[in-house]
This record gives C-alpha cells, sequence and structure tokens, in this order.
C-alpha cells in the first residue's frame, strides 16, 4: 500500500473530485479484501474519502448543476472507473462501484427518482409529473430544443409539441421507465399464467389457444435477451442473464 496521505492530497487536487474519490474508495476496498493488510489504515482512509466526496455534493445547492454534474458523460474524465472505452457518468459509476452511501444522497435519490419517471434523454419525448399521474415535456429529450411550439393536452400546465399525434403521444408513454415497470410486471403475470395453463394440460392432448399464447411469450422473451446483448460484456458478466438463456432455451426444448 502506498501513501494514504499522499493519494488523499491528489485528490483534493484533482478536477473531478466526485469521480476520483468514488474510484479511491472502490480501490481501497479491493485491496482490503483481496490483501488484507493495512486494514485499519484502508477503513480510515475510506472513511475519510466517502464523508468528503459526499461533502462535495452537500456544497451543491443548484438542481440543475448537480444533474449535469452527475449524469453528464463528456469530457476527458468520463471513461474513468470502468473497464474499456465505454463512457459512463459520475452517478451510473456510483451504482456499478456499489457505493450505497453515495447513491442515498438526496440529490442522487431526486435524480433517480426522475429518471424513473421519464426525465432522461434516452426516454420518449414525454415523462410523468412529480407526485403526479399527469404527463409533460421531457426538456432532457433531444428533440425538445428543436421543436418548442407545443399545444395543450388534457390541461393548460401540461402539454405536447404540435406535431405530435395521440397515436405518437401513447407510444411515446411506454419509453418510461415506470410505465416499462408496470408493464414488464403484467406480462410476467400473464406468462405465469400461460405457463401454468400449458403445464397442466395433458401432453399428447390437442395444441390450443393457451399454446400459441405461451410460445409467443417465449419468442418475444428470446427476442428480448437478444437486444440486450448489444454489450456482450456488460451482458454476460451478470448470471441473471445466463440463467434466463437457460431458462428459455429449456422451455422451447420442452
Amino acid at each position: 500500500v502506498g501513501s494514504l496521505d499522499l493519494a488523499h492530497l491528489m485528490w483534493q487536487r484533482t478536477r473531478s473530485p466526485l469521480r476520483a474519490g468514488l474510484i479511491a474508495l472502490s480501490m481501497c476496498e479491493k485491496i482490503k479484501t483481496s490483501k488484507n493488510i493495512c486494514v485499519d489504515e484502508l477503513e480510515n482512509a475510506m472513511e475519510k474519502f466517502s464523508k468528503e466526496t459526499v461533502g462535495v455534493l452537500e456544497h451543491l445547492t443548484d438542481k440543475e448543476e448537480v444533474r449535469k454534474l452527475l449524469t453528464g458523460k463528456h469530457g476527458e474524465f468520463s471513461t474513468l472507473g470502468i473497464k474499456g472505452h465505454r463512457k459512463i457518468d459520475i452517478l451510473e459509476l456510483a451504482i456499478d462501484l456499489k457505493n450505497q452511501k453515495f447513491v442515498a444522497h438526496r440529490h442522487c435519490q431526486n435524480i433517480l427518482d426522475e429518471q424513473y419517471n421519464g426525465r432522461a434523454p434516452q426516454c420518449g419525448l414525454v415523462k410523468f409529473g412529480k407526485g403526479s399521474a399527469w404527463v409533460e415535456l421531457n426538456d432532457l429529450h433531444p428533440s425538445y430544443v428543436a421543436h418548442q411550439t407545443r399545444t395543450t393536452f388534457n390541461n393548460k400546465k401540461h402539454s405536447v409539441p404540435h406535431y405530435t399525434v395521440f397515436r405518437k403521444f401513447v407510444l411515446e408513454i411506454w419509453r418510461i421507465p415506470k410505465v416499462k415497470n408496470r408493464t414488464q410486471m403484467l406480462s410476467l403475470f400473464l406468462f405465469v399464467l400461460s405457463f401454468c395453463s400449458v403445464a397442466f394440460q395433458p401432453l399428447c392432448g390437442p395444441i390450443n389457444f393457451w399454446h400459441g399464447i405461451f410460445f409467443a411469450y417465449l419468442v418475444s422473451m428470446a427476442v428480448q435477451e437478444i437486444h440486450q446483448m448489444s454489450d456482450l460484456f456488460l451482458y454476460s458478466s451478470n448470471a441473471f442473464n445466463i440463467l434466463d438463456i437457460v431458462l428459455i432455451v429449456l422451455l422451447f426444448l420442452a
């Protein structure tokens, strides 16, 4: 183990203290668990890095500035802290490194709550309002700047772009994580129902409606897994993904 005081001094001079602090905490944790040396010194260093990294967040008061800082993937430090050349923002890095204290901070929780309601560039053009079932324009969507013209939808306070017809508006709702989560729960319930309906039928009986529904679900599950394989390294690092593949293959064979 090198000089922890020097490492802390260098952290104080870095241009990205949040990212560097998260990486330093992860490094201390790995050294402590794998080498089992200088445990007390490493624990003290981890406590110091954790306290001061979260302290940086405490000194940030503007919510939009915090959002830009924690979710931005631009700059020369955006690839630090993760294998390969994939760019990752600070909030994603904290989740990847399993830093619960950092992620539990109120600024991070507010951002995650809003992303869950659809306020993220990768979501659709609409989002859910905070604490409300109404939908409004997603101001982080790339099309927001290009299309400022709005028209009222159900309520003067909440609006959608003028060019958006009702069909497109409904399709955009399905891209919101909260809606995806509820839809997936309903889909899994229907899948279990169709599985039970097929499993308790006679093995040599005729093919009926439930067999078609069950096969359609299997195909959709296979397509979903193939879609998730866009990043093969990230996909294979999760054991549950491998379990899903085995389950789908066995169900197809059955």
